[in-house]
């Protein structure tokens, strides 16, 4: 489930975006003030974060400080009333403003797109750790027993394979993931190799039916896991393996 911090005192600005996010099942928090803020953000991860420009408070507008302490991965969205606020929002990093939002529509279409956005950032940059055996088959019908060490829909690592396969080669695989009962059939191009078995590759084809189910299940999992499991790096290379294995 994908979590948003709002920053915002507007009762109905606040009800009409945690009426549209409970829609589409993002999880929700308050804050009404900088204090209130830095708490939730010293407490919580958040994968975007409203920020109302309009706030009496005005140290709650203070978004390099939010910035600082949600980390670089947040998005930030502004809610402004003016040409002003909105090009301030931008010079600090927002990629997106709204008016205030007073009605359900309004809402709907601005979440909407937010929403969008997260979800697909989430599919092209996350890729999850995993430790899921798997039946290796290259193209020279060369087959080996090996680990599956993480996955995106770009791609994945697999490490133990008892044979050694060149830089290059396409490989075929499936790989039933945490959660699911169904196996995911990939064909990949192997990108590198490493001592120990470990190969990283990039997917060449996956049946679109398959394709969808990764992406949900990436999505969720990378929501529910937090950054303890997820590894916000798009590409599978020997440096990002022996960080994760560290």
């Amino acid at each position: 489930m994908l979590s948003v911090l709002i920053v915002c005192e507007q009762l109905q600005v606040l009800e009409s975006l945690e009426r549209a996010l409970s829609t589409l099942r993002v999880m929700a928090t308050v804050a009404c003030d900088a204090a209130a803020a830095k708490i939730h953000l010293q407490r919580n991860s958040f994968d975007a974060i409203f920020i109302d420009y309009m706030l009496t408070d005005r140290d709650a507008c203070d978004v390099d400080a939010l910035r600082l302490l949600s980390g670089s991965e947040a998005t930030l969205i502004a809610i402004t009333n003016s040409g002003a606020q909105q090009r301030s929002a931008f010079s600090h990093g927002a990629l997106f403003s709204f008016p205030p939002l007073r009605n359900m529509d309004q809402a709907n279409r601005c979440v909407g797109s937010v929403y969008r956005f997260l979800v697909q950032k989430l599919r092209r940059s996350t890729r999850i750790r995993l430790d899921q055996p798997c039946r290796i088959t290259s193209d020279v019908h060369i087959h080996c027993e090996a680990t599956m060490l993480d996955i995106s829909t770009c791609g994945f690592r697999v490490g133990g394979c008892s044979v050694e396969l060149r830089q290059g080669a396409t490989v075929s695989t499936a790989v039933v993931l945490p959660g699911q009962n169904i196996a995911i059939d990939l064909t990949a191009r192997i990108i590198w190799t490493s001592p120990g078995g470990q190969f990283g590759a990039q997917i060449t084809h996956i049946p679109a039916d398959r394709r969808r189910m990764l992406e949900a299940w990436i999505v969720e999992r990378a929501a529910s896991l937090g950054t303890t499991s997820v590894i916000t790096q798009e590409i599978h290379s020997p440096a990002a393996s022996e960080r994760t294995a560290s």
